[in-house]
């Protein structure tokens, strides 16, 4: 919400609020400047907060999460995984989030003014993945000067206030409000490590504590596009499929009695054939596209793989029946509405020299991703041609380097698989940030929340609570075993 009114950081007052959640929540209001490069200017940015008060007393503080996305709603994912992040966390913090600019109640960014107009955009461009067919690329770069012109037209008033300097100065004046010592308690997850980066890069002296986890390459997301996040996507899903033979019964796909190197080559093949003999469901086709993005997306979290192992036995046994109990749950391709506020968060955000108006100019790009990764190193060409083509720069950027020295160092924590923030990305961010650890979490998914770790959540603890950083090369072991029933309650709780 926007308001002609003086910013200010006066105490924060919390009360009840509607919203369904794993905690108890409460809720306060801070309003913040609208515009930090126009300092004369009397708008403001009121911000709702939401906050889960430590289960143990007393308090110790606050904590500020971010999810990333960029333009992850901060208020229903904490309302979602508070009880899980308490319990990593130690219980003894009030945990702090909110929807960042760009998304949810703060200012949303829409290239689309109505439904209407969204649908029919989203029929032309249904994110095709790239090598969907040998049109789809130049069709791809066609529909981004669509996409982008839309963005423009319908979001060029809000489209230079998204960027993650806006952001990382509202969390620094949250932070101040918080009535503690000004300074900033944060736990940044997938491109909210960037965000975490950027905070800790503009505001060194004020960073008490700082948790990074499943980090992006934060050198990537301003200076060029996303290609090292795929670095080991092929191999989180070759462990997904050593992990199914290894659970027996309890992976469907196991009982079609291959080894993991021939289910491997059969689902390439199968999604090959997919490309040119899509099957239909329920109304819809099972199309390359589709296949790829569930096996894609499915792996983030170790929640869906049964799911996923499913889908696939379906596929291979055409045995469509079994899709029924399971198919809704699956995740099929992105949320169009997260795309466009994502797209002008991290568009805005990156350096004028990404920006092309000539496809040459990104084929190097589409190859490095395509050598990146066999299963999803086409996924994200759309990614490049929207960023390529963005009609919008942020209003404030961060450009400079990361080579700075904390008030205090920043724990950092990469999965050793992880298909979207793989651990080479924590270690360039920690190659930067002096004095920063990674803490390895042998894991599979996307962050560690998505195999908990008691490792890691005691070695959290201790940095949060007393500063104790791991030792330079520590590896903490997953205690949630894939295609178990274990669950992270039983681990944390």
């Amino acid at each position: 919400m926007v308001i002609h009114a003086q910013p200010d950081t006066a105490d924060i007052q919390w009360g009840p609020c509607d919203i369904n959640g794993t905690l108890p929540f409460v809720c306060g209001n801070i309003s913040v400047p609208l515009d930090y490069s126009n300092p004369n200017s009397s708008e403001a940015l009121i911000i709702e907060l939401l906050k889960a008060p430590a289960i143990k007393q007393p308090s110790k503080g606050n904590i500020l999460f971010n999810w990333g996305g960029p333009t992850a709603s901060g208020r229903e994912l904490m309302a979602a995984q508070g009880a899980q992040l308490m319990a990593t966390t130690g219980g003894y913090w009030d945990l702090v989030s909110f929807d960042p600019r760009g998304a949810g109640k703060t200012i949303p960014f829409s290239c689309y003014p109505n439904t209407t107009e969204r649908q029919i955009a989203n029929l032309q461009n249904p994110y095709l993945n790239g090598n969907s067919s040998d049109t789809t690329v130049g069709r791809l770069w066609a529909e981004s000067e669509n996409f982008d012109e839309a963005c423009h037209a319908n979001g060029n008033s809000t489209g230079g206030l998204v960027g993650y300097a806006f952001l990382a100065r509202d969390y620094m004046r949250i932070a101040e409000a918080l009535n503690e010592d000004g300074l900033l308690r944060f736990y940044g997850l997938s491109a909210g490590t960037v965000l975490g980066a950027t905070i800790a890069a503009m505001f060194p002296d004020r960073i008490d504590r700082m948790v990074l986890d499943g980090v992006w390459n934060i050198h990537e997301y301003y200076h060029y596009h996303a290609v090292q996040g795929f670095h080991d996507t092929d191999k989180t899903f070759s462990g997904f499929l050593s992990s199914c033979i290894a659970a027996g019964s309890n992976c469907t796909l196991s009982r079609l009695n291959l080894t993991s190197a021939q289910l491997e080559e059969s689902v390439f093949d199968l999604i090959e054939t997919a490309k040119y003999h899509p099957i239909p469901y329920q109304g819809i086709l099972l199309d390359y596209t589709l296949v790829r993005n569930v096996i894609f997306l499915s792996l983030t979290q170790l929640v869906s793989w049964p799911a996923l192992a499913t889908f696939l036995h379906a596929l291979f046994t055409h045995n469509m029946s079994e899709l029924d109990t399971i198919f809704p749950s699956l995740q099929t391709d992105e949320d169009p509405i997260f795309t466009e506020q994502r797209a002008a968060t991290q568009c805005g955000d990156k350096a004028s020299g990404v920006r092309t108006s000539d496809i040459q100019d990104v084929y190097p790009v589409f190859e490095q991703l395509e050598q990146v990764s066999k299963l999803a190193g086409d996924r994200i060409f759309y990614d490049v041609d929207f960023c390529s083509r963005w009609k919008m720069e942020a209003k404030e950027k961060y450009l400079g380097d990361f080579n700075v020295t904390t008030r205090q160092p920043i724990l950092i924590i990469g999965n050793t698989f992880d298909p979207v923030t793989p651990l080479i990305s924590a270690r360039n961010a920690s190659a930067s940030l002096r004095g920063s650890v990674v803490l390895q979490h042998d894991g599979f998914g996307h962050t560690s929340a998505s195999q908990p770790s008691l490792c890691t959540a005691k070695t959290t603890q201790a940095y949060l609570e007393n500063g104790t950083l791991p030792e330079d090369g520590a590896v903490c072991m997953a205690d949630v075993p894939p295609f178990s029933n274990v669950t992270w309650m039983d681990v944390l709780g």
